[in-house]
């Protein structure tokens, strides 16, 4: 009897550790930070890496986040009302990564050019989602949905 308690007591404190460290992972805070910050709801991805971001006050963001299958794709567009890119909205859309281009700081410039260039983004079939703070238009963000390749390519300004 004993051992089967130690057993049960062992498994709920490994599976409340695995809680707490999927909490605190780099993928799940990703998640919570563009939800505050955009009130936009990803599901948590498979990997996720950080170009450069702003830990407090002012800044930019640049996330690449990795899913693994299409339903979390097509979830995360249809509940954050994502667009796909056609001919009539490309000019929205390189516009938008535009303005993002212009607001970097030179270090974030940098990177941003090193990784990515906006034509690779701005392509019809892929999906975006602009997202303008209404009480201040220097806090806005913009997402970019690779369905083909399941990413999601994440944008933040906060001047």
């Amino acid at each position: 009897m004993n051992k089967k308690k130690i057993i049960i007591y062992s498994l709920i404190v490994i599976l409340i550790g695995l809680a707490i460290v999927k909490f605190f992972s780099f993928e799940f805070q990703v998640c919570l930070e563009i939800y505050v910050n955009n009130d936009v709801l990803l599901n948590i991805p498979k990997s996720g890496k950080e170009i450069y971001s702003f830990d407090f006050g002012e800044g930019e963001d640049f996330y690449i986040l990795n899913y693994e299958n299409d339903n979390d794709i097509k979830k995360i567009i249809k509940k954050n009302d994502f667009e796909k890119i056609t001919k009539d909205n490309l000019d929205e859309v390189i516009e938008a990564l535009d303005r993002y281009h212009n607001d970097l700081c030179e270090r974030e410039l940098n990177l941003f050019d090193k990784t990515t260039n906006i034509s690779e983004l701005a392509v019809i079939g892929n999906y975006y989602l602009y997202v303008e703070n209404e009480e201040d238009n220097d806090d806005y963000a913009i997402q970019i949905i690779f369905p083909k390749e399941k990413k999601l390519y994440h944008f933040y300004i906060n001047h």
